[in-house]
């Protein structure tokens, strides 16, 4: 019987009958049997919305919290996101529900939406807003998927995030330094920077690893020996990457059996010799640790971990990693941008690089010694060549475009 109907339908019932297989919310299928096909209509909705969400009175917050709760925890490949990104993206979703949670479906309009939007488009950077703007794409594509909501993607209309370009590239006494650390600076590190410490060790051995090899930190954190292959002469030449270092919701570490290049791959090692160096002297280190920690040392990282042997957390090695350079004498900093203010020009201050520039780094020494672009993209895990060439930056194109011409110019066609 169909919602407010009072007929039953029965077999063998005079006048028309309505019956139709549709599919639920869920995935699966249903027969849907109404006396009328205005009966059978208010039946399919119900199917389609099980949650009531289409409804005059219907708000933002209704078709948001389902993505929150079912939708936000997953990439496009479907494999779980680590704890900071889903995180991450509750927090821009906090920003629209404060602006338009309680507004009914049917009354949001551009104006209402770009008003909002316009907060965080003139005091954020590029980057920032877009996900601000990807979040709200997201739920009304998600809802629109499920059937919960059939009006504009507001998300979608809103304006690419711009931002002031020129001020983005670091600089250091006047010259552009892209993204990769210059030669001396990777000396001072080397010779320079304090591991007395178990802790500053660790960061600093990790820091040389993805300078060295190209890791993401993720994968750094999730080495184990078995990973570290050695040549006859137990110098280690290669390194295994098949898995990494992943947070769940409450921010617990695990290892994720893959990496983000979705496949396994061997990396070779600029300087093995020094890298086999410091591989030996961390195990030294560790096995005294572990010594003078007694059963508190639990051995989960492997090759980088915190004092209890557990793993080191990204966003840990991250902001250590910049106190360590702001230590050295003097401080290893760039002027680099930093936020917008109310027009959207970013200003600038000394900041040290990021982390993740070091895999940077690796990249500038792949072509300073005559790795193809090919060849950088394996060693870097990329799945398409043209993310390997932004980590390369404009300078190191130059670089490689009068090479390249250099090449060819005096060379015939057979």
């Amino acid at each position: 019987m169909a919602p407010d109907c009072q007929v039953m339908v029965v077999k063998g019932m005079k006048g028309v009958v309505w019956a139709k297989q549709t599919r639920t919310v869920g995935g699966d299928r249903k027969n849907v049997t109404a006396c009328s096909k205005r009966c059978y209509r208010d039946v399919e909705e119900v199917l389609k919305d099980p949650a009531g969400n289409i409804h005059p009175d219907a708000t933002f917050r209704d078709i948001a919290e389902v993505w929150r709760d079912e939708s936000s925890e997953y990439l496009n490949s479907q494999r779980k996101a680590g704890g900071q990104y889903i995180v991450a993206r509750r927090k821009w979703l906090e920003y629209w529900l404060e602006r338009i949670g309680d507004v009914q479906l049917d009354q949001i309009t551009k104006k209402l939406v770009m008003d909002s939007f316009r907060d965080v488009l003139t005091t954020r950077a590029a980057s920032t807003a877009k996900k601000h703007k990807t979040v709200l794409t997201q739920v009304f594509q998600d809802a629109t998927d499920r059937g919960t909501y059939n009006g504009k993607n507001w998300g979608r209309m809103l304006p690419n995030a711009k931002d002031d370009r020129t001020a983005l590239v670091p600089k250091r006494d006047g010259h552009q330094v892209q993204k990769a650390i210059w030669d001396e600076d990777y000396h001072r590190i080397k010779n320079e920077m304090n591991t007395d410490s178990f802790s500053d060790w660790n960061h600093y051995l990790a820091a040389m690893l993805s300078m060295h090899t190209g890791l993401r930190l993720g994968e750094i954190l999730a080495l184990e020996h078995r990973h570290l292959i050695r040549n006859e002469h137990q110098v280690v030449d290669r390194i295994l990457v098949e898995q990494e270092i992943q947070r769940d919701e409450h921010g617990n570490s695990f290892v994720e059996k893959s990496t983000k290049g979705a496949a396994s791959r061997e990396v070779g090692v600029f300087d093995n010799q020094t890298v086999t160096e410091l591989l030996d002297e961390n195990l030294r280190r560790q096995v005294k640790w572990r010594k003078k920690t007694g059963s508190y040392f639990v051995h989960h990282g492997f090759v980088v971990c915190k004092g209890d042997g557990d793993f080191i957390k990204v966003a840990t090695v991250g902001s250590r990693w910049a106190k360590l350079l702001r230590r050295l004498d003097p401080p290893l900093v760039w002027e680099r941008a930093a936020q917008s203010d109310e027009n959207g020009h970013r200003e600038r201050k000394l900041m040290p690089p990021s982390f993740h520039e070091l895999r940077h780094t690796f990249a500038a020494f792949g072509i300073a010694h005559g790795l193809t672009l090919s060849e950088l993209q394996q060693s870097l895990g990329h799945k398409r060549a043209t993310t390997t060439e932004v980590y390369l930056g404009i300078a190191r194109n130059k670089e490689l475009t009068d090479k390249v011409v250099n090449k060819i110019g005096d060379a015939r066609i057979a």
